[in-house]
């Protein structure tokens, strides 16, 4: 006991120390973090906009446009029509894509959760398989079409989902599951009033997620299948080497994503999880 009091002396000192400085605790709100907290977004995106320039200022034209010509490129291909056409080819797919992968993974998270000695291994098979083996193989079974793309967007969704739902039927309130079977309530009241709130959270991440991962992967089916879309008309512009153009649907597409992160995903977030807040 006396050999190891020297040193436990010595820890606690050091402890003391560390707290006392505030290293181990929440920093204050200063202005700094205030500015972030509050502007994060702005100041990224200028903060994105300083580098894109700095880029530009040091690369030709030709391999790396600068910002102003991006946005001119986008005005020119929105004044054409073709920025409307091929975006709402996207969102088509992304939509139909994203909807087919929540409802096959939620079915499917059930599914590991009840039999997950057998369904785990197809989930493994569904997440080892290369997006673009899924492309290509898209492209076989149903041809140069829409239908390929959508199909690209479900299958590599469908394990995204069905991993969060299976995360969140694990933590359902076993406390709450002990109360409805004591009180003899029904299947269809305990999934409606604990399971389903219970995997609310769960399945907004699995969405925001599905619809994050849907428009790269429908972008990457068009880059193989065609169909008109986003990723069509960039593959097509980097075909005719007009690096503009290629830079001018890049750029939109991030806008896409974003737009959809702030106006759509958040508010529902926002929505679903209010009861949770005090």
């Amino acid at each position: 006991m006396q050999a190891g009091a020297p040193g436990a002396t010595r820890e606690a000192a050091i402890g003391a120390v560390v707290s006392g400085s505030g290293f181990l605790t929440a920093p204050k709100p200063g202005l700094l973090f205030l500015l972030v907290h509050r502007w994060g977004a702005v100041l990224a995106a200028l903060l994105l906009v300083a580098l894109w320039s700095l880029m530009a200022a040091f690369q030709p034209a030709y391999l790396f446009p600068s910002l102003p010509v991006v946005i001119a490129e986008i005005v020119d291909l929105g004044a054409k029509g073709t920025l409307a056409n091929s975006t709402l080819t996207t969102v088509r797919s992304v939509l139909l894509g994203s909807a087919g992968a929540l409802l096959l993974g939620t079915l499917y998270g059930f599914f590991l959760l009840r039999l997950e000695g057998l369904s785990k291994p197809f989930l493994y098979l569904l997440q080892t398989v290369p997006s673009v083996l899924w492309a290509l193989l898209a492209i076989i079974w149903f041809g140069l079409s829409p239908g390929s793309v959508v199909f690209v967007v479900v299958v590599v969704g469908i394990p995204i989902v069905a991993t969060n739902v299976w995360e969140g039927l694990r933590n359902v309130d076993r406390q709450l599951l002990e109360m409805a079977e004591s009180v003899d309530a029904r299947r269809a009241m305990v999934v409606r009033h604990i399971v389903l709130p219970s995997l609310q959270p769960y399945l907004m991440s699995a969405t925001r997620t599905m619809i994050g991962f849907g428009w790269r992967y429908a972008v990457l089916g068009e880059l193989f299948a065609g169909g008109g879309g986003v990723g069509y008309r960039l593959f097509f512009a980097w075909e005719r080497n007009d690096v503009p153009e290629v830079f001018a649907w890049a750029l939109w597409l991030v806008l896409l994503m974003l737009i959809t992160e702030y106006t759509i995903l958040r508010p529902i977030d926002r929505r679903v999880t209010s009861w949770r807040t005090p």
